[in-house]
């Protein structure tokens, strides 16, 4: 057992701890921390973000006008009374659609502070 660890998982081990450079501290509740990389925790600050305004189908230099016209778009074509003759299978696709269209539009609001 001790041989297939040492030929087989160990190389694993030290191929990631080379790729990328994480400290993972075992002695935390929250799991493993990446004490190494600051750029992480940029990125996943803005994760959500950044999913935003993919989810409109826009990018983050669009203006508020553009921004506006994606939602409404969206909001138009997914909208759950829009589907209502197509089905309860097509009324839950539009319905789950509509509220991420919904929350993406939150999301890049409070961003943007648009009004």
């Amino acid at each position: 057992m001790l041989i297939l660890f040492i030929i087989f998982i160990l190389p694993q081990l030290l191929l990631i701890k080379l790729l990328f450079g994480w400290r993972v501290e075992s002695h935390s509740n929250k799991g493993f921390k990446y004490s190494d990389r600051t750029d992480y925790t940029r990125f996943q600050d803005n994760a959500p973000l950044a999913m935003a305004y993919e989810c409109l189908g826009v990018s983050p230099q669009s203006t508020d006008d553009e921004i506006k016209s994606a939602y409404r778009r969206l909001a138009m074509t997914y909208h759950p009374d829009r589907c209502a003759t197509q089905g309860t299978d097509a009324q839950a696709h539009a319905n789950a659609n509509f509220l991420k269209v919904q929350q993406a539009y939150e999301e890049i609001k409070k961003a943007r502070n648009i009004v």
